[in-house]
């Protein structure tokens, strides 16, 4: 039925009714809704507000607030839909935030769990007891369970453990009258809901079952429509007399929240396979590949996934994933036109020798290569699960695009239908990118089109019709995995014809009368090309003329805050640092996503009609907890760069009237600070050990009371300037960055120490700041002039001394140099790109010249054990530390997989803070520091020992004060 108009006045009165009856959060501002209106999709729809429950009764209650008042209501948990069924013009239910509760009963193999459990926290608590869940999606990271029951998501290994549904064993679910109901096999004989419903489509599909029959085709990966086949298959198969073996948890499987709204769950889990080993074969084309995709099959894999040479480029690309790509075979020397993941699970490892020879066998003259290390097994499946990601990125306006990317076939028509598919694609002159589930004959196919372009739109539609009757033709299914959603409903209604749709209606009615549970969905379907997001990214006035940093790669400035693409890599909770804010506070605001989101709508006119909004305050709030980390730098597959999308954004509101708050100044002012405390550093340090006096200079900064101020020393340039050695060896030149030099001036010697036991004489030049804590603030016209000087100045001393190499102790400094001072407009860029090119961090300068250094010191052979936790912004480079200590003698060391320690500069220092910084810091390290039994930990980041010291009470040393211990003092 056709749903009343939503009146602005009901959002006040949901504000009022909803904030008195719910536990949980309820938000309604313009700015949160906006944050909610896109997905991995590329639709974008303002829904009436969100809820965040913290148990079932708040989603009873608003569930029937909105019955009330006729408002429709959108179950929702990771926002990764790729087919817009999880964005509506509705109250958006955010299970995500509280509903994350998980227990496991390892002697039953049963998950009992909430909706908004994600699905690799299931897994790790399942490994556990040995177990883990059969279904894994490639967001396996960031969706949810009560996603991937809503959509009846598959995955990987569908071959070996099927889809969600076959694994769920009930659903606790509110109806749309808000009562609630348990659904299972055999519930219609205790639960009177279940009863009433099993028995009421029993009497609505008993004439239509032929119909349904001759619709359905008969392939393992089908989820259009609702499973009506699959639900009289269970009417059959009851006792007489009886539906005992009616399941309505399998109907509500893939019926993407249209039917009732799951509160919990009973999955059932599987034994983790003993042992694992890949095989990637490597081949000159798609076609090549799937040629050989039945004798693979023959020899019983776990699975076979297919990605095409778009995936392996978009890889290579990539900053940080492009090492995944040397895993790759060789074709004829050249990286293939097309891969075959070939998974294979046995029970002993000489079980797996031989399933992996048969595999080989089956393909004889393939170019391969074998994985049975878990490294790099993990990391070639990371390469697949983030294919899509990089893909989504880039600036090309031909992009992959969704619509026709989910048929799947018989796997034996599989050759045949991407041979047509691909002819088809040709014969409108569109290329596409191929990846798939290719062992359930499930392919991927996205046309790249530019979706601007009217032409290109109305491609997408005459395509999708053509594709239809090629799946048709190959007795398939248009809607294999993703859903049915905005993208794909009309085709999966001509695919199934009026009569089987008009089953579909029926059932939405027995279910939801009223229609109010994410309406357009399933049985009515919206316009294909109508709610795009790129609609409302308009040409808008206010845009700068001038920028500080160099948009030049992404476009624009608008085209940058533009790249995010949905997918939601960054609500993950492990592995990575990525997003340390989300990851305390599980608010979407505070993830990259929601904050790529929020200066998307800022630059496109969105959050001001029609201008480029600088100073709005609900974009300045949900980027005020953005610790600057880079880690959706690095880790984000579409590279949105948040922490220099933040700079800019503030810079620009500064320039344009914003007022800088002095406290902003002071702390952009470390350098002047630190360099006059160094001045009278025994007076400056016994003062602020005086509790007033360190009382009031923490009110006056805004400091937490609770912080440990830093201290200071002598200067280590007048240090170095008296220690510099006259000779001929090679010179290195050790940047005087604003902590080492007057905070930390020891270290600054040990790392000397260290450069010259390698044979360097070290010098340090004049230098202003290298920009690091005015690009935090967004002063970015102060960071331009530091960049500007320092980079003069630092460039003629390589000229000088004719030095190899630019260090710095600090990483965030050598991260400024190598990124800001190259991506900043300054007044001295070729100064500024020498520079960059020249630096690096001492660790990261004493590995990667291992083999040329002037000197080969020995190291004392050590006993302790070594726990290196790696600076945010050299995450990426994670295993330089651990790679440099082995080669310098460390035997027992691990580089922790760890997240943001939360200090963040000064993040962790403010009052307001204080409390998330902690909060970070104990999810990313507490588990770490409370297991360390006495191992020394290194950590590179002035902010990150502070952070240990204040969190844990660890005394933490850089990493050079290792190494320095441990070379044998001959030299000195």
């Amino acid at each position: 039925m056709k749903l009343p108009v939503i009146e602005s006045t009901i959002v006040e009165d949901a504000r009022r009714a909803l904030a008195r009856d719910v536990d949980g959060e309820v938000r309604f501002s313009k700015h949160i809704r906006l944050l909610y209106a896109t997905d991995a999709s590329p639709y974008q729809v303002e829904p009436l507000g969100v809820v965040q429950p913290k148990h079932t009764k708040d989603i009873q209650r608003t569930v029937r607030w909105c019955k009330a008042q006729g408002v429709p209501v959108l179950p929702r948990g990771g926002g990764t839909s790729l087919a817009g069924q999880t964005v509506n013009h509705a109250m958006v239910v955010d299970c995500s935030v509280h509903m994350t509760a998980c227990s496991i009963d390892p002697d039953r193999r049963i998950a009992t769990l909430q909706p908004g459990v994600v699905l690799d926290d299931l897994r790790a608590a399942a490994a556990v007891h040995g177990l883990t869940f059969g279904a894994e999606v490639s967001t396996s990271a960031q969706a949810t369970l009560g996603g991937m029951v809503a959509n009846n998501s598959a995955g990987l290994h569908s071959l070996w453990w099927g889809m969600t549904a076959d694994h769920v064993e009930s659903l606790d679910v509110v109806l749309a009258d808000g009562q609630l109901a348990r659904f299972e096999a055999g519930a219609s004989g205790w639960d009177p809901e279940a009863n009433r419903l099993a028995h009421a489509l029993q009497a609505l599909l008993s004439g239509e079952a032929q119909a349904i029959a001759a619709a359905f085709p008969d392939v393992v990966r089908n989820n259009g429509g609702y499973r009506l086949d699959l639900l009289l298959q269970q009417i059959d198969a009851s006792t007489p007399g009886s539906l005992d073996q009616v399941d309505l948890a399998r109907l509500i499987c893939g019926s993407e929240g249209t039917l009732a709204f799951v509160t919990g769950m009973e999955l059932r889990l599987v034994p983790q396979p003993s042992c694992t080993g890949l095989v990637v074969f490597g081949f000159d084309s798609v076609g090549d590949a799937l040629e050989q995709l039945e004798p693979i099959l023959s020899v019983g894999p776990s699975a076979v996934e297919l990605l095409d040479d778009d995936v392996i480029d978009a890889t290579q690309a990539h900053a940080v994933y492009s090492s995944m790509v040397e895993l790759l075979p060789r074709v004829q020397g050249h990286l293939p036109g097309a891969v075959l993941y070939v998974d294979v699970f046995a029970d002993t490892d000489a079980a797996l020798a031989d399933k992996m020879k048969q595999v080989r066998s089956a393909v004889p003259d393939g170019a391969c290569v074998e994985a049975v290390d878990e490294t790099s097994r993990r990391q070639l499946w990371e390469m697949r699960k983030i294919g899509l990601g990089l893909l989504l990125g880039g600036t090309s306006k031909r992009r992959p695009v969704p619509g026709v990317e989910d048929c799947a076939v018989p796997v034996s028509e599989l050759r045949a239908f991407h041979a047509a598919f691909d002819a088809l694609l040709n014969m409108h002159g569109v290329r596409a990118t191929w990846y798939a589930h290719a062992s359930v004959g499930l392919l991927h196919v996205r046309p790249r089109l530019d979706m601007r372009d009217a032409a290109d739109r109305e491609l997408l539609r005459v395509i999708g019709q053509e594709a239809l009757e090629l799946v048709r033709l190959h007795k398939g299914s248009i809607s294999g995995e993703h859903g049915d959603g905005r993208i794909r409903s009309a085709l999966v209604h001509a695919f199934y014809g009026p009569t089987v749709v008009e089953a579909f209606r029926a059932v939405k009615r027995l279910f939801d009368p009223e229609g109010r549970f994410n309406p357009g969905m399933v049985v009515e379907p919206g316009a294909l090309l109508s709610d795009l997001r790129l609609d409302h990214e308009t040409q808008v006035q206010g845009e700068p003329e001038e920028t500080f940093f160099d948009w030049t790669a992404e476009g624009s400035l608008g085209a940058a805050a533009a790249q995010c693409n949905g997918q939601g890599l960054c609500r993950r909770t492990s592995p990575g640092a990525m997003c340390p804010s989300y990851r305390a506070t599980r608010d979407e605001r505070h993830s990259t996503r929601g904050r790529g989101n929020a200066l998307r709508l800022a630059m496109t006119g969105q959050t001001t009609p029609g201008m480029v909004d600088f100073s709005d305050p609900e974009t300045h709030k949900t980027l005020d907890l953005c610790l600057g980390c880079k880690a959706c730098r690095y880790e984000c597959p579409s590279q949105v760069d948040v922490t220099k999308q933040k700079a800019e954004y503030e810079a620009q509101h500064y320039v344009s009237g914003g007022k800088v708050p002095w406290r902003i100044r002071a702390r952009a002012s470390v350098r002047q600070v630190n360099r006059i405390g160094s001045l009278t550093w025994r007076l400056a340090n016994a003062l602020q050990r005086l509790g007033p006096v360190s009382w009031a200079a923490k009110r006056a900064l805004g400091v937490h009371p609770r912080r440990t101020l830093p201290t200071w020393g002598p200067s280590l340039q007048r240090w170095a300037r008296n220690r510099q050695r006259h000779s001929d060896a090679p010179v290195v030149l050790l940047y005087p960055d604003c902590f080492t030099t007057w905070n930390e001036p020891a270290l600054g010697m040990e790392a000397i120490r260290v450069l010259e036991a390698f044979g360097y004489r070290v010098v340090m030049p004049k230098a202003d700041c290298c920009g690091r804590t005015s690009c935090s603030a967004g002063l970015l016209w102060n960071a331009a002039a530091q960049i500007s000087r320092s980079a003069r100045s630092v460039r003629a001393a390589m000229h000088e001394h004719n030095a190899m190499a630019v260090v710095a102790v600090e990483p965030s400094c050598a991260t400024a140099m190598q990124q800001e001072w190259t991506e900043l407009r300054t007044s001295a860029p070729m100064e500024a790109k020498a520079v960059s090119q020249a630096a690096g961090t001492v660790e990261s300068f004493l590995l990667e010249h291992w083999d040329v250094h002037p000197i080969r010191p020995d190291f004392k052979p050590t006993t302790y054990s070594v726990l290196v936790h790696v600076h945010c912004h050299q995450k990426h480079r994670a295993s330089t530390v651990e790679a440099l200590f082995r080669k310098c003698g460390f035997t027992s060391i691990e580089s922790l997989d760890s997240g943001c320690c939360g200090m963040a500069g000064s993040f962790g220092y403010n009052r307001d803070t204080y409390d998330l910084s902690m909060r970070i810091a104990e999810q990313s390290l507490g588990h770490a520091m409370a297991n360390r039994r006495g191992a020394i930990v290194a950590a590179h980041g002035t902010s990150c020992r502070q952070q240990l010291a204040d969190a844990f009470n660890v005394k933490a040393l850089h990493p050079v004060s290792l190494l320095l211990g441990a070379v044998q003092r001959s030299w000195c």
